[in-house]
Order: structure tokens, then C-alpha cells, then sequence
């Protein structure tokens, strides 16, 4: 059964994956092949087709699964009036100035004749008390346009669109106008409202500020509620677990019970079922997150094992928890909470499996058992915060049992408070102090010298190999004694494994001969990456600048964090409009900044990036980055400064062996007739102005003659790009590319000027060979927990 299980599994997850990256191609079938020949020779025998049977069903139950939740009714009505009708699920907390609350709500739309029946976040514009006492459970109506939630351009940036999609969420709408009925709150709305509400009292009264916003986080799993600075505080040390209620908390809650039960003499099989049916009603009452779910679901088989005198299987507990989930939410696979706390969960089921000796010290398990959370959690946490804590194990040593008992009282407390409220606010008062001494060291423990460090996101296929060395050497340290046996296998499996990391990873990391130039989508603003080895640099940083939302401040920080750049050479700044520079200062914050180039000095405007050297740059200079690869300045000469900002952009080209690319800012028919005489014929071109009529003239184009003309743009209410200036282009036989069209390009240059033009909105570029070897890995490794098997050993992996 437990083999079922995860063969079903596993199944459900590769069709989830599969719809999700659009792999069902021939390509795929073909770098999978491996592993489709193996279970075709399976199929031998009425068992091994009846599980053949049983995982093709479930793989096809994930590609359509995904199809159905993934599907957003929305798509074509963006942009549209629309009229919706719901009940408010969460209000949600705004934390920063906004003329607009907000509130998720399970909604009836009505877009001209169409109905739909989805789960919509809703902001509502406020007007002085009029949004005061708006709760769970009312129900709002209203009229407003339907906006696209933004979405991902750019590789390997946060997508809000998808986020929300993976809760079930599946539009935004703002309302300038909105009839709320106060006295609507249906019945689970008002014993939801009552409960929240009874935790914040009893918390605010008896705490300050930070350490009651901390506690509330902690109890109703909601990190809105922290203080900013705490809940950084918190996950530069790596303990940001304790903030997000998973299965530490059940199991806190659980013992909480189980006291309070004990005091009052309930027998222990009442005692369970009672426990059980309150830590559900505590889920229903927080809104079932992820891994407060896992943990239910869980604690429900620990617990129906006890009361049926059956055994209880965690590793079998987990898959079955795993495929309950994701039948019922496929997209769930997605949440980092679902990711993390299945990961976490699965370390502590291998660390349950460690035969300790007598006489080794309780705080050493300890220390072990954190260092195997950390060791299966750690490349899930690098690929979506860019950051190692090296404090974590000290940390958790010291938080975890503080927040547990911090846990304990406060549970206990907010049980019996109605009878023994003194009892309950002497309680609270030592909770606050706990609290308050946890926020001290935690800010003086980030004041030591190295706290952390900063580091790229490892792409998916090394995360692959990561868990499957992890995995073999798991497999090591269970059946030591049988290695001898099996010390072929192993020797295989580590150099396949080894023999993968080398030809994909490491060589073509430390060799790299090639030049990249990533043309970032930032909206209307623009902004270049160029790397080429260890040199890194950009070629303005700007984007769209709309009220308080600046798109490259969330953008380009982000871009180059998970890139691994914290130290770039110098930005490239071709002139002093925002669209070109807004981010440097965010930048500025999370990257070492070398220093600031331009074509003229303004102080006004650089003081803004911090204490930066500023280099003055001109025509005629060329700047040598490396040995092939040089940057000649063609515009603007030494003393010439504009009242026309544009005209004051530098005009940059990269050479690198015999490929040209020419970066022009914003300047006009203007300057483009001042540099005429020493325009070249360019490989690619960042067309000047975004596209605007003012620049690209018929001269211009044809002297530059580019083989690619990119546009970076984005909404805009400028008339930007002109349809004449992209027609000017294409009628001369130029491919035409474009930020707002294609998202990010990246242009790939190779040691001989050869180059390739990648587009995030492009095709897959699907690596063949790579997934073929990752095919044959698994099928080595599959072979060696099955001779594992055939080894009599005491367990299976």
C-alpha cells in the first residue's frame, strides 16, 4: 500500500509539473525515455500493469486537474466594468498609507452578460469612516474595472499573478462605489469574527506594541499583523518558521489541550477526539493555510491510529497527506508553505529513523535534528530568498523552545481566561516578556559581523541532484552495514551524480566564455544587464514610475539578487530621467555599486543613490572591459550639455569579437545626425527613445542597420513606440522585439560574435540531453533502493 501510494504520488506530481512547463511535447518524451522504457519492460505480469495503470491515471488526473484550477475566466475581461456581489473571507491589513482597503471575497462577477462565480480580491476606495467596522461575513456590492494582477516578464521573477492563482485567487477589482450590508455577517463569519477578535483584545491589553503584533502573527497565522522590522529580523536568522503556523504550532496547540484536559480529569480517548475536533475549528478559524492543513491531516492519523490501536507510518502519513492535498488543490505544489513544510516534515521523519546511543545528551539530538531540517529546507530557501542564514542553528536553538513555550501559556491562557482572568493576565505579562527579550537578541544577533550570506537561486535541475545525492547518502547512513553489499550501486550513483554537476553546473560556470546582455522588462523605463565572466555591469536602471509604485524598485533588486550579482563594476547612466534611473537606489541597498557613469555630473539627482564615485565619460572614450570586449562612447562630446535632457543621453557600443550592439537613451533626430559620420552597422540596437517618433529617422536606420531592433516600453499614455517607427524598421528587414511584447531578451554572444536571442515569453528552451541524463540518474538510483530491498534490510527509504 505504502508503495501505491507513492507511486501515485509521484505520478500526480510529474502531471502537475508537466501542464504547468508545457512539457508534454515529443522532445520530452524523448529526454525521458529512460524512464519510459523501464516501465514499459515493467509491465510484464497482471501486478505490475495494474500499477502502470494506477500511475498513468493519476499523471493524466494531474495534467487535467492543473488544467481546471490553473484556468482564469478573467483573461479576455481585463480591463472591463464589471459588477460584483460577494461575502468578505479576509480583511485584509494594510500596513502602509493607502487610499484604498482591501478584502478577499467569494464573488459573483457580472461582465455584460456573463456570470462567474470566483474567489476576487476587492479594494475599495476609503472615505472617512465609512470603512470602519467592516468585517469577515458581510456582504459587499459593487461596481468597478476588472485589472490584470501583475504578472512575471522577466526570468525568475515573482509572479503576482500566478501567487494569487495558487490561493484560489483569480482577479483584482478597485471600486469607487460599494454598498456594504453591516448587517449581513453570516453565521461562520460571526463565530470566525468572535474569535479573532477575542485573541486581539486579550493580546493587545496585556502587551506592547511589537511583542503583541508578534504574538498575533504567531497565533493566527498572519505575518501582516508583524512589526516590518521584526519579521526581518526573523528571517535573516532563519527562524521564520515560528511565524507561519505548521505542525510545531499543532503540535503545541495539541499538548496545550491535552494539559487543560488533564487538569479537568477528561478521559484520554475523549480527550482525543475533543483535541481533534478544536484543532480542526482552529484551522476553519485561520483560514486552512498550507501547512497547518498538512499538519491536521497528519495529526489526525497519528491520533485515529491511537484511538483504533493501529500503527502509525509517518513516511506513509506524509505521502498520503501530500496526495490528498494536491488532488484537492493541485496548485498547491507551488506554495513555498506546501514545499517547506512537507521538506521540513520529511527530515524529521528520517531524523525518527537515527538510533541514537544511550549516552549522547539531549541538546546533541537537538543540534542534529535542526541541522537535517536545515540540510532538506535549505535549497527551497535559497531559491526563493537569496539568502543563507548562518545564525539558524544557533538561533532555533534558542527561539524554538521559547516560542514553545510561549505557545503553550498563551493557549492556555486564552482557555481559561474566561474563568480565571487573573490566571490569564499574569500569564500573558511573562509572555511579554519572553517576547520582548526574544526581539532584543534577535536585533543584536544581526549586529555581529557576518550574519548571512547573500547567494544566487540554484536553478531546478540542481536542486534535483542536491535532494538525489541527499537521498543516496541518506540511503548510506540507513543500511551501513549493508554498503559493502551494495557498494557498486553507490559507486555508480555517486559518479553519475558527480559526472552531471561537472559537465552542467561547475564547467560551464567556470568557463563561460560568453557575453550576455539582458534587456529588463521594467514597463516604460529601461534598464540593461551585461555580464560577460566576472565582469557586471548596467546600462541604465530605470522603469515605470506610477504615484508610490515604482516598477524597477521591486524589480531590478530582486533580478539581480537571484542572479547572484551583489557587487556590479559600475551602472552605465545614459541621462537623468527617472524612467532611467529610479532604481538605483534599491539597488543600492541589496548590491555593491562601484560607481556611477554618465556624460555629465548633476549632484542634485546623484546625491539620491548614496555616497557613489561618479566617472564622467564622453565621446571618444573607450573603455576596455576585458581583452575582446570594449565599450567606445560615441555621444556626448566633452562640453556639450543640453537644456533637452535627452540630448544629453550617452550613446554607448559594445564590441565583442566582431559583435555590436549600441545602446542610444533618448536622444532625438538631433543627435543621431551629430554622430552620423561614426554610427557602424550594429548586430542588435536598443532604439532610441523607446520607440518615439522624435528619434529612429530613415538615416539613422539605415546607417545603423541593425539585424535586431529592441523596444523597451511599456503602458504608457505617450503614443509610445510609434507605429510609424516600427514600421520604419520592419520595412527595412529588421527583426523587431520588444519588452512589453516579448518580456525580458536576453542576447547570448559567443568567444567567435555569434549570437542567440532568448525572449521570457518565447518557447521553453528545453535541454534535451540534460533531462535524458537526469532520466537515466533516477532510473540508477530507483536500482539501487531496489536492491536495497533485495538486501533484507530492516527499512525502506
Amino acid at each position: 500500500m505504502r508503495n501505491l501510494t507513492f507511486y501515485g504520488m509521484t505520478a500526480l506530481i510529474l502531471g502537475i509539473l508537466t501542464e504547468h512547463y508545457g512539457l508534454l511535447t515529443l522532445k520530452m518524451a524523448i529526454a525521458l525515455s529512460p524512464i519510459l522504457l523501464v516501465c514499459l519492460w515493467k509491465m510484464r505480469g497482471r501486478k505490475n500493469q495494474i500499477i502502470i495503470f494506477l500511475i498513468v491515471s493519476f499523471f493524466v488526473y494531474g495534467i487535467f486537474s492543473y488544467r481546471y484550477y490553473a484556468y482564469n475566466p478573467f483573461e479576455e475581461y481585463y480591463g472591463h466594468e464589471a459588477r460584483i456581489s460577494g461575502t468578505i473571507l479576509e480583511v485584509q491589513i494594510n500596513k502602509e498609507e493607502s487610499q484604498y482597503q482591501s478584502f478577499v471575497l467569494d464573488a459573483s462577477v457580472n461582465i455584460g452578460p456573463e456570470m462567474f462565480y470566483e474567489k476576487m480580491i476587492v479594494y475599495v476606495r476609503e472615505k472617512e469612516g465609512e470603512q470602519e467596522g467592516i468585517t469577515r461575513g458581510m456582504s459587499i456590492d459593487g461596481y468597478g474595472e476588472m485589472i490584470e494582477p501583475s504578472k512575471a516578464t522577466n526570468f525568475e521573477e515573482f509572479d503576482y499573478k500566478e501567487f494569487l492563482n495558487i490561493k484560489g485567487i483569480k482577479g483584482i477589482i478597485f471600486l469607487d462605489e460599494v454598498d456594504v450590508h453591516y448587517d449581513s455577517v453570516n453565521y461562520f463569519g460571526r463565530i470566525q469574527n468572535a474569535f479573532v477578535s477575542h485573541i486581539e483584545k486579550l493580546i493587545d491589553a496585556n502587551l506592547g506594541y511589537k511583542e503583541a503584533s508578534l504574538l498575533k502573527g504567531i497565533i493566527l497565522g498572519n505575518s501582516d499583523y508583524i512589526d516590518d522590522q521584526v519579521l526581518d529580523n526573523i528571517r535573516r536568522l532563519g527562524i521564520a518558521h515560528v511565524v507561519a503556523v505548521s505542525g510545531l504550532h499543532v503540535g503545541i496547540i495539541l499538548a496545550s489541550f491535552g494539559f487543560i484536559f488533564a487538569l479537568l480529569k477528561i478521559r484520554r480517548r475523549h480527550s482525543i477526539v475533543i483535541g481533534l475536533l478544536l484543532i480542526w475549528f482552529y484551522g476553519a478559524m485561520i483560514g486552512f493555510p498550507v501547512s497547518v492543513t498538512r499538519a491536521l491531516i497528519m495529526c489526525s492519523f497519528v491520533y485515529m491510529g491511537i484511538l483504533f490501536h493501529r500503527r502509525y507510518d509517518f513516511f506513509y502519513s506524509i505521502m498520503l497527506s501530500a496526495l490528498f492535498m494536491l488532488m484537492y488543490r493541485p496548485l498547491w505544489l507551488f506554495d513555498i508553505a506546501f514545499q517547506l513544510s512537507f521538506t521540513a516534515v520529511v527530515a524529521v521523519a528520517y531524523f525518527q529513523t537515527i538510533r541514537f546511543k544511550d549516552n549522547i545528551y539531549k541538546w546533541v539530538r537537538g543540534v542534529y535534528f535542526l541541522i537535517c531540517i536545515q540540510i532538506f529546507i535549505t535549497p527551497i530557501s535559497i531559491y526563493y530568498f537569496n539568502y543563507f542564514p548562518l545564525l539558524s542553528i544557533a538561533s532555533n536553538l534558542i527561539f524554538v523552545p521559547a516560542i514553545t513555550l510561549v505557545i503553550f501559556i498563551t493557549i492556555v491562557s486564552l482557555g481559561l481566561s474566561p474563568f480565571l482572568s487573573f490566571f490569564s493576565e499574569a500569564s500573558l505579562y511573562f509572555v511579554n516578556q519572553v517576547l520582548k527579550l526574544m526581539i532584543y537578541i534577535s536585533e543584536n544577533l544581526l549586529k555581529l559581523t557576518v550574519s548571512g550570506i547573500n547567494v544566487s537561486s540554484p536553478s531546478v535541475f540542481e536542486m534535483v541532484m542536491y535532494y538525489l545525492l541527499l537521498l543516496l547518502v541518506v540511503q548510506i547512513i540507513q543500511y551501513k552495514n549493508e554498503c559493502s553489499k551494495l557498494s557498486k550501486i553507490y559507486a555508480v550513483c555517486f559518479m553519475s551524480i558527480g559526472l552531471y554537476c561537472l559537465m552542467f553546473v561547475t564547467l560551464p560556470a567556470v568557463l563561460d566564455p560568453n557575453l550576455y546582455i539582458s534587456i529588463i522588462d521594467v514597463g516604460q523605463g529601461s534598464a540593461a544587464f551585461i555580464r560577460n565572466k566576472d565582469t557586471c555591469f548596467m546600462i541604465d536602471a530605470g522603469g515605470s514610475v506610477s504615484l508610490n509604485y515604482e516598477r524597477a524598485d521591486y524589480v531590478l533588486p530582486a533580478y539581480l539578487c537571484k542572479r547572484g550579482i551583489f557587487d556590479l563594476d559600475c551602472i552605465f547612466l545614459t541621462h537623468y530621467h527617472s524612467d532611467h534611473y529610479s532604481g538605483i537606489d534599491k539597488i543600492n541597498e541589496k548590491t555593491t555599486i562601484e560607481g556611477i557613469a554618465s556624460g555629465y555630473n548633476n549632484p542634485e539627482i546623484l546625491k539620491g543613490f548614496g555616497d557613489l564615485k561618479f566617472y564622467k565619460i564622453n565621446q571618444g572614450d573607450h573603455l576596455k572591459m576585458r581583452d575582446d570586449f570594449i565599450i567606445k562612447v560615441l555621444w556626448p562630446s566633452q562640453d556639450f550639455i543640453s537644456i533637452d535632457e535627452n540630448r544629453n543621453s550617452l550613446v554607448l557600443l559594445l564590441e565583442f569579437n566582431g559583435f555590436k550592439a549600441l545602446f542610444t537613451g533618448d536622444i532625438d533626430h538631433f543627435v543621431e545626425k551629430e554622430i552620423e559620420a561614426s554610427l557602424p552597422v550594429v548586430d542588435v540596437l536598443i532604439v532610441p527613445h523607446h520607440g518615439s517618433s522624435t528619434a529612429s529617422g530613415e538615416d539613422f536606420v539605415k546607417q545603423t542597420y541593425p539585424s535586431v531592433a529592441i523596444f523597451s516600453y511599456g503602458e504608457n499614455s505617450y503614443g509610445i513606440p510609434s507605429k510609424e517607427v516600427i514600421d520604419r524598421y520592419l520595412d527595412a528587414g529588421v527583426n523587431v522585439l520588444s519588452t512589453y511584447e516579448n518580456g525580458e531578451i536576453i542576447v547570448s554572444v559567443n568567444k567567435n560574435g555569434d549570437y542567440t536571442i532568448t525572449c521570457y515569453n518565447g518557447d521553453i528552451d528545453m535541454n534535451v540531453w540534460e533531462i535524458f541524463i537526469s532520466s537515466i540518474l533516477l532510473v540508477l538510483f530507483t536500482r539501487g533502493i531496489q536492491s536495497s530491498k533485495r538486501s533484507d534490510l530492516a527499512h525502506e527509504l
